[in-house]
């Protein structure tokens, strides 16, 4: 048991700062934060996307940026440190679940102050498929459930 309140505490806290990155990148100003890590076929991968006035927009174009996109440096050390957030819960699911996460969906209502996550534990890369494809598979597919609402 003390394992496991343990295993949930450093979930929670790893969650929260990958929250908390990606509102502090958005200069806390969407609706939605939608967090996407794979960890498959030796490969590790990183993003998120934003739902924003009612509409999915991804990291490079917030319109906290202006017209402009966001520069690359900043998306680069946003990755970079969503990255390490997401090898840190990674060794956590191999240390207390003895389990290889090979997939994260986290997604926070920022509106409503809730979060909800799906892990994988099974394989969804080949050689056909990777990691961006599913990523940007989950934005249209994110997009299209919003024209539904809308």
């Amino acid at each position: 048991m003390l394992n496991n309140s343990i295993f949930e505490k450093q979930l929670n806290q790893i969650q929260i700062d990958l929250i908390e990155l990606a509102l502090e990148y958005a200069k806390y100003t969407v609706d939605t934060v939608y967090i996407y890590g794979s960890n498959d076929h030796n490969s590790l991968f990183f993003n998120e996307f934003f739902k924003e006035d009612g509409v999915i927009t991804e990291k490079h174009k917030l319109k906290v940026f202006g017209s402009n996109f966001a520069p690359v440096e900043l998306q680069m050390k946003f990755l970079d440190l969503g990255m390490e957030d997401f090898k840190d819960l990674r060794k956590l699911f191999e240390i207390y679940q003895g389990k290889t996460l090979t997939q994260l969906k986290l997604v926070y209502d920022v509106v409503n102050k809730k979060a909800h996550a799906n892990y994988s534990y099974d394989s969804f890369l080949s050689d056909k498929i990777i990691a961006d494809h599913i990523f940007n598979q989950w934005i249209e597919n994110e997009r299209n459930i919003n024209k539904i609402d809308t």
